[in-house]
């Protein structure tokens, strides 16, 4: 039995309410504050960055790096993208029949459902397609206390047996797990100029996978042959 560690958004759900939840707050904000949505953007970006250099779980708090923007333009505002993320959570959508996959994957494996998202933002892609009737434990970053970045991250549960990653993301499914003794999967969907960001930001390089694929289904090949490796 191995332990599999699998990211949300882009590796097995197409969600695009958290997007575009913040593309309104940042529309929202741009109006309070008289500054171009893009300025906006570009100061929640930065500093998104600024804390993941860190490893602090802020970086992935929306409505903390909205409150913070706000403040430094000396502004009040009732913009929470909790509430921003409920509008568009019905336009999120399940890729490569994920669900099948996962169903044959927990007939024999632990599955955690692991995403640095904060849960009060994941919750509601997570009740939408009743994902955690798929997974035997759900970790957030602020459940766990810490990112995907952190060996803590993984440190549940506590045993020896072979644990792997899987997720659509160069840094935090691949880079930052294979420094801790996981073996990675990623899923190739193609990097966005977000990841790209956080790449050059971070300095990372050297970036090497132990196995690419295009399709989540192929996952169930790859952990078979690790399994039969691993004996």
């Amino acid at each position: 039995m191995a332990i599999i560690f699998i990211d949300l958004d882009n590796t097995i759900v197409k969600d695009v309410a958290i997007p575009n939840a913040l593309s309104q707050a940042y529309k929202q904000l741009s109006k309070i504050t008289k500054t171009s949505p893009q300025t906006i953007k570009q100061e929640v970006v930065n500093l998104h960055i600024s804390l993941i250099k860190y490893h602090d779980i802020r970086a992935f708090d929306w409505d903390y790096l909205i409150e913070t923007v706000s403040r430094k333009h000396k502004c009040k505002h009732n913009i929470h993208i909790e509430n921003l993320i409920k509008k568009y959570v019905n336009d999120a959508e399940i890729l490569d029949n994920a669900l099948d996959v996962l169903t044959t994957l927990k007939t024999k494996h632990t599955l955690i459902l692991a995403t640095n998202g904060f849960y009060k933002y994941q919750k509601h892609i997570i009740k939408k397609f009743k994902l955690q009737n798929y997974f035997n434990i759900i970790i957030t970053s602020d459940k766990a206390g810490c990112l995907k970045s952190c060996e803590q991250f993984y440190k549940t549960p506590k045993n020896n047996n072979l644990k792997i990653m899987i997720g659509d993301n160069p840094i935090f499914d691949v880079y930052y797990p294979k420094q801790f003794g996981l073996k990675t999967i990623l899923i190739d969907r193609g990097i966005t100029p977000f990841v790209k960001i956080q790449i050059n930001a971070l300095n990372i390089k050297n970036i090497k996978p132990d196995y690419v694929i295009k399709n989540f289904g192929e996952t169930l090949h790859i952990i078979n042959t690790l399994e039969n490796t691993q004996q």
